[in-house]
């Protein structure tokens, strides 16, 4: 027989032998599960595309050449206007109402997203899928553009001027031939087709006085 305290060693030792091949299979087991982990999520981080600001940037310089550059009638059909109209435009509201160009986005293309969403009704996902940015900024710059229109609109809205009496425009005197003759008729016809109707109404009352007097009286 061993003595005691060579067996309590022995024990000890035992113990910690078996605690320490515990700690040994719980880490196995610990790093099997996150590295399974890892690859769902690698899985899944390959499957979505990565779409970045530097991709983006030249379908956003191909889309505004398509836009108006490329030909007049592109220009006409999406934008409402030709491209000598829309670079005025641009200059005028550059200079005039105050925009600038911004980082990414150029007083072009505001003032584009702007007449997109006033001439085709467009929404702002559809814009926001047309010209590749978010939501946020297509709503931003339109508001930043519409701010620059009422901003010129003593420029863009034209006050009608009355016409006088006496003008001698040659497109002025049809209004006035049709209108003068219109009134002498009116004033001529008036009367005497109210003197008719008068005279009409009052031969089929007395009319129908004449024929309901006699069967009245034949009742009583």
């Amino acid at each position: 027989m061993l003595p005691r305290a060579i067996r309590k060693i022995v024990v000890l030792f035992l113990v910690q032998e078996y605690l320490f091949q515990k700690l040994i299979f719980c880490l196995l087991l610990h790093y099997l599960g996150s590295n399974n982990n890892n690859r769902r999520v690698r899985r899944r981080v390959g499957d979505v595309q990565s779409y970045g600001m530097l991709c983006r940037i030249p379908d956003q310089l191909t889309h505004m050449n398509r836009m108006y550059t490329v030909s007049e009638l592109d220009c006409i059909s999406n934008l409402r206007m030709d491209r000598n109209s829309f670079a005025h435009l641009c200059v005028m509201m550059r200079e005039l109402g105050g925009l600038v160009d911004h980082r990414y986005v150029g007083v072009e293309e505001q003032v584009s997203m702007f007449l997109s969403l006033l001439a085709h009704h467009k929404k702002n996902r559809i814009l926001k899928f047309n010209y590749i940015r978010s939501g946020q900024t297509i709503s931003k710059f339109v508001h930043i553009v519409l701010k620059a229109v009422l901003k010129l609109h003593s420029l863009f809205l034209v006050t009608p001027k009355p016409v006088p009496a006496g003008s001698t425009n040659p497109r002025w005197k049809w209004f006035k031939l049709q209108h003068q003759p219109c009134t002498k008729n009116i004033s001529k016809t008036a009367p005497t087709a109210l003197k008719t109707a008068t005279k009409n109404i009052s031969k089929n009352s007395t009319k129908n006085i004449s024929k309901t007097a006699p069967t009245a009286a034949k009742q009583h």
